[in-house]
């Protein structure tokens, strides 16, 4: 996938399908718009383009923060097929207005034949576009716009990045995987820690997670990481190691079977299910025999971890 930032030199070569969206979390209903999309490209012969933000943008909405930051959306754009990603900062469109954001960013600059949006789209100053006048201006202009319908929970409610944000706050990890339509991932870079669960047997790996990243809940769970394309079971806890003195929040994940030295790697863990709530012990044993009982029930409960192609453990 070619990643390309936006500026006011950005023009792409040739026709395209664009479509629209933050995708945060690149979850079903994103997936399902995006597979759409993809078609009406394929159809066409021409790349598919995704015109994003940046998760560090100003002034763009975010709640109480992203599933993902920018690295990890990009990744996972790329695992579904996605040519071209533009990537964003609100700041330089967020005055235009629908019809100049049209003529501007999708004709001029990213030659799109076709738009493709969400239902709930908005866009434009003031975020006074939506579906409709994206439409409406594509056809003005001999273009084509396709508006992908909602994408039905169990519940028959649209899903949205909030409610598998409400699911990963609680630790319901299964399902907010099964909305995701790939575990729930961490995709950072290990730090160097103190060393403490490898002078007693069981080295981890430490992660940290990027800034206004919003955080699962805090405990332990089965995970699965990925080294030199290799899978592994493994138990990750989230949250700050209050048996040695209380940390940053990070992600701390014990390979199982393996004592890897990752230092300064970028390493993907993904989460599969909650197993407990983090504590503070007693003392190391404590910990370690605690840890073994996790490490047992991981592998039992992860099963044969071949999850990846599907989305589902």
């Amino acid at each position: 996938m070619q990643i390309l930032t936006y500026s006011d030199k950005l023009y792409l070569d040739g026709e395209c399908v664009v479509a629209l969206g933050f995708f945060d979390g690149v979850h079903l209903g994103h997936r399902d718009m995006l597979a759409r999309a993809k078609a009406c490209a394929v159809s066409k012969k021409i790349p598919l383009c995704v015109f994003t933000f940046s998760s560090e943008s100003e002034g763009l909405k975010g709640g109480n923060g992203r599933i993902y930051d920018t690295e990890t959306r990009l990744s996972l754009l790329e695992e579904v097929q996605v040519d071209i990603a533009v990537v964003c900062d609100f700041s330089q469109v967020r005055d235009l207005s629908p019809d100049a954001f049209v003529e501007e960013i999708l004709l001029k600059r990213l030659h799109a034949t076709t738009a493709v949006c969400g239902f709930n789209f908005r866009y434009g100053k003031n975020a006074c576009g939506n579906a409709d006048t994206l439409r409406e201006s594509m056809h003005k202009h001999g273009r084509e716009c396709l508006v992908a319908d909602a994408f039905l929970t169990e519940d028959g409610e649209p899903l949205s990045t909030t409610k598998i944000k409400g699911l990963l706050a609680t630790g319901e990890t299964e399902r907010a995987n099964a909305y995701l339509g790939t575990p729930y991932l961490i995709a950072t870079t290990v730090e160097e820690g103190l060393h403490l669960g490898r002078s007693y047997g069981i080295p981890t790996l430490n992660q940290p997670f990027p800034k206004d990243t919003f955080l699962p809940k805090g405990g332990v769970y089965r995970s699965v990481a990925i080294v030199d394309g290799t899978v592994y079971h493994a138990v990750t806890n989230i949250g700050v190691c209050p048996t040695f003195g209380e940390r940053p929040i990070h992600a701390e994940t014990f390979i199982i079977g393996e004592g890897f030295s990752l230092y300064g790697k970028k390493i993907k863990v993904y989460l599969l299910g909650y197993l407990r709530e983090e504590k503070r012990f007693e003392n190391a044993e404590s910990l370690k025999m605690q840890i073994l009982v996790d490490k047992n029930r991981a592998i039992t409960e992860n099963g044969e971890i071949q999850w990846l192609a599907t989305g589902q453990n």
